[in-house]
């Protein structure tokens, strides 16, 4: 089995399990508590799926979820993406949700009533689900492939899962920005420590009802709220790509990295060739899980 078309495979089980998942579990939302559920979905609709590919596939699950140490550097790193992407995310995804009049996953728990504290363990199990399939399982079936194409794969990937049309964008941007994160450290604790940086951050920030100092009634406010945010967004975007680089500095600097000329050259025909005659048939079921997403947010 081709790794891209068994990965696209992967994405298309989880998204066709989540998409029973909210009929699934929509009876027991009288038994059961919001953090219960969302646990539950994590578990059954995404960890034991991954697991279940894995086994089936016989590979190596260090190698496929990148389960390495990180340096403190890196942590350094991917702590300072965080807080540059984290407004980035609030205000994108406050003005989709504003257009569309939809709450984004977001809005919906910090509606919830939870408290900051009886959702940190669900932003960390969720950041762990989700990272592990994404960046672990689905990025490492197209390392063969250029990162920026990868990243840009995966980042659709990303923000297909949600399945809320008001997150496409500020997902998409995530799902990117973690590809790099996950490509350059060589861990993917990068991107779940981002992730779950993110969404703690993201929900502090919504409980402080910023959005409605940014986006106020007043038309003249409303304007001038829009102005600061898109320069906010301008300067976070010029300090990612920064420490990204700077990141990608230092990463390049530690390793030693040996490539076997001959071996790659080969690889790469071989790929190359396969690539040509076959590349249709791999990106099919991906395209269908699109296809799936797409109907679904046109008719709910």
């Amino acid at each position: 089995m081709r790794k891209i078309f068994g990965v696209n495979i992967f994405f298309l089980v989880v998204v066709l399990l989540q998409l029973a998942n909210r009929f699934l579990l929509s009876g027991f939302e009288r038994h059961l508590s919001f953090p219960e559920l969302l646990y539950i979905s994590q578990v059954m609709f995404l960890i034991v799926p991954m697991i279940i590919y894995i086994k089936i596939t016989n590979q190596s699950v260090k190698e496929v979820l990148k389960l390495n140490k990180l340096s403190l550097k890196d942590i350094v790193f991917t702590l300072a993406i965080s807080l540059c992407i984290l407004p980035i995310n609030v205000i994108m995804s406050n003005t989709t949700a504003i257009l569309f009049n939809r709450s984004t996953s977001l809005g919906i728990i910090s509606k919830s009533g939870y408290s900051i504290a009886a959702l940190i363990p669900l932003f960390i199990v969720s950041a762990i689900g989700e990272e592990m399939a994404i960046r672990g399982v689905v990025l490492s079936g197209y390392k063969n492939i250029n990162i920026k194409k990868s990243a840009i794969i995966t980042a659709v990937f990303f923000a297909a899962l949600y399945m809320n049309y008001t997150q496409i964008l500020s997902n998409f941007l995530l799902g990117i920005v973690f590809a790099y994160l996950v490509y350059m450290s060589k861990s993917i604790l990068s991107s779940i420590i981002a992730s779950f940086t993110i969404n703690l951050g993201s929900i502090i920030l919504i409980n402080s009802n910023i959005e409605k100092g940014i986006f106020g009634i007043n038309p003249l406010t409303r304007s001038f709220g829009l102005f600061l945010s898109i320069i906010l967004c301008l300067i976070c975007a010029v300090g990612i790509f920064m420490i990204i680089k700077r990141m990608q500095i230092f990463n390049l600097v530690r390793r030693r990295m040996t490539i076997d000329i001959d071996r790659r050259t080969l690889v790469l025909s071989n790929v190359i060739f396969l690539e040509k005659r076959n590349w249709k048939e791999e990106y099919i079921p991906a395209i269908i899980a699109i296809i799936v997403v797409t109907a679904v947010n046109i008719m709910y």
